[in-house]
């Protein structure tokens, strides 16, 4: 007869639980002890704890032999331990193996209650927080860090809805990525600790119903193993509130709250041969939720024992709360493949008042094509097509690099861009879309002129689209052209002369304000060129006949772009390289007046600088809305940095309406707009471009990958600090 046969008569198919007798009662709680006994299994003790009926399972190791099995008696003697130990935490309220209910578990006694765990939660589906890490111990890698969270969609467990809520970072460990499930119950918010939650005894209550400062245990399980078993038990204190300045806003009554992870393991005996603790602190904010989380980890060395995230920025829709900044967004994907040399070029954004297109040259091999994404305020895609389709056209190196530019008349978004054809020609091309995503022209663009690096910009009634072209015997130089619109796409002052240049075009800009328009552009040799200027009335009339010299410093001065300031200026920004000579470059800018002087001279050494690291290689941007004018742009070094010190990435800084344009210390870096961190292999952010709308700014980038992810444009909301009400 076979073993498992022998078995099977012996001791029966089934498991077998075995009550054991004279139940005990602790005061309202029953206690009842039992066994259970399975073939081929190990012993398992159990208790069952009052109403709740909870379990904590104890398997005990079986001694075989060739014809059956026998319980090791030192097993049986530390199991029973192990039980009791359990059964003495769940009277303290431990509720062994599972969380504790509120006010169960005190370990000091309760204060009064000074708030409610539904006043931090927090689970509307179309929230976002980013929080920004700091991980001394750079653990993964990279020591600053970027972690975006979204809410999922709630699944049901045992009756309770568990809401998923989703990192993208979760403390800077890439192979952590997935849902952390959380649920708001009769006990308050529950934490699971599961990833994929099979039980409620598998959870710990983060926050009690009613809020008390002091601490309770909030878990107790233990595990054994071969040869031992481990312990874990969680102490939630509730400490208070306190006042917080983060990177999003300042919070008063931050409600403080630390949780306790102390980890032990036994040998067979029960003796303790090693334990660790790890200390997680929390931070809520009424209405917000988590706005900040830090780690001390004393098992390590100081230098490296702590890693922190606060939060940057956050947007609630269901409670119109919008603050700081929120993104490393994806918003137009696979623009070109990660090993290909084709960099897509300079992204361009407008926004109707609302939400904003954003528009960008995109080869996937095969076709070549302009395309777009409508976005909402809160940064969620409405819509996106291909806006200019050129299908099976291979694209020069060279056009795929250039800027697509976009504006908004009050109907329709405008956009402009080069040709992707290879047949010789430099053609600009025009489209104009609707906020719902309806082409007003020929799916293939309508042709404007052979041409160059093509801006435009509206002053609601006319468009004015510039764009640069060379010309032959007997200019034999490089012209900046102009052409004016109306809002039908009706040419209302065809194409003049703008400016001669000393060079070929190296970058240009538009904008628009006061009713006149002023196109900034730069233009010389590699390397000594010189930012000029020119106004253009609303009728499309060149008011200045000799271009107004912005900045003629040494080196070059190029990568520009402008924007509106206050009611009739403007303030022009580019990369200047006066410092350095070649290649790095500070962000330096000067404000134009309306009638065409310039504020912030003069041109051959003046300029404000905003940023001022010697870091500056691949572009500005920069927006004025009702929130004030963004400037934004490249810095630090582009693939794989070193994170020791400053992070690489797209800055800003925010000038409010009325303000000076002044920056009291360059060297220090602006807002963190969008991060490159040693987890992005080969990454480089390149080209950023803004617009504004009438509740923040939005900033897009290339997200340039020279390895195998594809190359996308990403984006950034930023809207004011948030201030506690």
């Amino acid at each position: 007869m076979r073993r498992e046969e022998r078995e099977k008569n012996r001791r029966g198919v089934g498991p077998l639980k075995i009550q054991l007798p004279a139940p005990l009662f602790f005061g309202r709680l029953t206690l009842e002890l039992y066994v259970i006994l399975e073939p081929r299994s190990p012993i398992v003790l159990g208790v069952t704890l009052g109403k709740h009926n909870s379990e904590a399972a104890v398997r005990v190791p079986i001694k075989t032999d060739g014809e059956g099995a026998m319980i090791d008696r030192q097993s049986i003697r530390f199991g029973v331990s192990c039980l009791l130990a359990l059964v003495l935490a769940s009277l303290s309220g431990c509720g062994g193996g599972g969380g504790s209910g509120p006010g169960s578990g005190q370990t000091t006694a309760p204060g009064p209650v000074i708030g409610s765990a539904a006043d931090y939660w927090v689970d509307d589906p179309n929230a976002v927080w980013l929080f920004d890490g700091l991980d001394n111990a750079k653990t993964f890698g990279s020591k600053t860090y970027r972690n975006r969270i979204t809410v999922g969609t709630p699944v049901n467990l045992a009756g309770r809805s568990l809401v998923p809520f989703l990192d993208t970072l979760p403390f800077n460990d890439p192979t952590a990525v997935g849902p952390q499930y959380r649920s708001l119950d009769g006990d308050g918010i529950r934490s699971f600790l599961e990833d994929v939650p099979t039980s409620v005894a598998q959870s710990y209550i983060e926050l009690p119903t009613q809020i008390r400062q002091g601490s309770y245990v909030a878990h107790q399980q233990t595990e054994v193993l071969p040869g031992g078993s481990e312990t874990l038990q969680i102490v939630v204190d509730v400490i208070g509130f306190e006042t917080l300045t983060l990177p999003a806003g300042v919070f008063t009554n931050a409600l403080s709250v630390q949780h306790q992870f102390n980890y032990s393991e036994y040998d067979q005996f029960g003796q303790l041969v090693g334990a660790a603790t790890v200390t997680l602190h929390f931070w809520y904010a009424k209405g917000i939720g988590l706005v900040k989380v830090a780690i001390d980890d004393p098992n390590a060395s100081p230098s490296t024992n702590t890693q922190v995230e606060e939060l940057a920025g956050v947007i609630l829709p269901s409670v119109s709360v919008k603050a700081g900044v929120v993104g490393e967004l994806v918003l137009l994907d696979n623009m070109a493949s990660g090993n290909s040399t084709l960099t897509t070029g300079r992204p361009g954004v407008a926004s109707d008042g609302n939400g904003y297109l954003v528009a960008a040259r995109k080869y996937d091999g095969t076709t070549a094509q302009i395309v777009a994404t409508y976005l909402d305020g809160d940064g969620r895609s409405v819509w996106s097509q291909a806006v200019i389709d050129q299908s099976g056209v291979t694209p020069l190196v060279g056009s795929f690099e250039e800027p697509v530019s976009v504006t908004f008349d009050g109907t329709n978004f405008w956009i402009a861009a080069k040709s992707s054809a290879q047949n010789g020609q430099t053609d600009i091309l025009r489209q104009r879309v609707s906020p719902s995503g309806v082409l007003a022209d020929s799916n293939s663009g309508v042709l404007v002129a052979n041409g160059f690096w093509p801006v435009l910009a509206t002053n609601g009634n006319s468009v004015l689209l510039v764009y640069a072209r060379f010309e032959g015997t007997p200019v034999n130089g490089w012209i900046l052209y102009s052409v004016l619109y109306d809002a039908n796409g009706s040419v209302v002052r065809a194409e003049q002369s703008i400016a001669a240049l000393d060079s070929a075009l190296e970058s240009a800009a538009i904008a628009v304000n006061g009713g006149q328009y002023l196109v900034t552009y730069a233009t010389g040799m590699p390397y000594a060129q010189d930012l000029r200027a020119v106004r253009i009335d609303s009728a499309g009339t060149v008011v200045d006949a000799t271009p107004i010299a912005v900045s003629t410093a040494a080196a070059s001065q190029n990568s520009c772009t402008v924007a509106p300031w206050g009611a009739n200026d403007f303030v022009s920004v580019w990369a200047d390289a006066r410092q350095y000579g070649f290649q790095n470059a500070d962000v330096v800018g000067a404000r134009i007046s309306g009638s065409g002087v310039l504020l912030d001279g003069p041109p051959t050494t003046g300029g404000v600088v905003l940023h001022r690291l010697g870091e500056q290689r691949d572009g500005t941007a920069s927006a004025t809305g009702a929130r004030g004018t963004l400037i934004a742009w490249t810095s630090g070094s582009f693939a794989n940095p070193s994170l020791t010190s400053a992070p690489t990435g797209i800055f800003g800084r925010i000038f409010s309406p009325g303000s000076s344009f002044a920056v009291s210390d360059p060297t220090v870096p602006g807002t963190l707009i969008g991060l490159v961190t040693e987890h992005d292999t080969s990454v480089q952010l390149r080209a950023p471009a803004a617009s504004a709308n009438g509740s923040g700014h939005l900033v897009v980038w290339v997200y340039n990958s020279n390895g195998s992810l594809a190359k996308s444009i990403r984006g950034s909301l930023i809207f004011p600090a948030y201030a506690s009400p």
